[in-house]
């Protein structure tokens, strides 16, 4: 009987014992998460302020930019199109000559979502910012693909138009050819107009969903 009590008594010390430490081992895991989660809390909200100032800084007026490009380029199309070649005025030629004759590379950074996204968030993000992030960056290395494209294009054709000394591309009034109408004639600037200032939109959309975030 003595026997007996002891060992219960022995199993009882053990109990308590385990009990302990696993209460302990709760208490340090939980203390564990808890502290991670804050830490890739504060993280990801790094992230987000760098992706928000990149889209300030640089997203915003990159668009604007390609905007106020593209536009000059869809108007000069469109008055290329909108007469006959032996219409064309030699003022309103010069008037284009800003379009014509320049030449701009756009590209849109992603570089602070790629960093967002090697650090996966996926625990401490709102999934629905993190889902119009994904969408609006993959439009951006897109677009980015096309603003290239049309450089190389628009370029290409640059080279083979004749200049003069001062390296002036040239409007013969008696052979009225107009500058790059090879180029133009296809009007690529209008639909890539049109995207940027959805994709400005975009982007500022997702500027006030990042606000509500912070």
């Amino acid at each position: 009987m003595k026997k007996t009590n002891k060992t219960l008594v022995s199993v009882g010390k053990y109990f308590r014992e385990v009990s302990a430490v696993v209460l302990g081992v709760a208490i340090t895991v939980s203390a564990t998460v808890l502290i991670n989660n804050q830490i890739q809390k504060k993280d990801t909200e790094y992230y987000l302020h760098s992706i928000k100032l990149e889209l300030e800084n640089i997203t915003i007026p990159t668009l604007e930019g390609a905007i106020n490009y593209y536009r000059l380029d869809a108007q000069y199309a469109q008055y290329l199109l909108s007469h006959d070649a032996k219409s064309y005025h030699a003022d309103s030629i010069e008037y284009y000559r800003i379009a014509y004759q320049s030449i701009q590379r756009f590209s849109l950074s992603t570089n602070a979502f790629e960093m967002l996204k090697n650090f996966r968030p996926t625990r401490t993000m709102d999934k629905n910012l993190l889902l119009n992030l994904s969408a609006m960056f993959s439009y951006y290395s897109r677009y980015n693909d096309i603003f290239e494209w049309y450089f190389n294009t628009k370029w290409a054709h640059l080279e083979k138009a004749p200049t003069n000394n001062t390296a002036d591309i040239m409007f013969d009034k008696n052979n009225p050819v107009a500058p790059l109408f090879d180029f133009y004639k296809f009007r690529f600037g209008k639909p890539l107009l049109q995207d940027c200032e959805a994709l400005l939109e975009g982007t500022k959309q997702l500027l006030s969903l990042l606000e509500d975030y912070n």
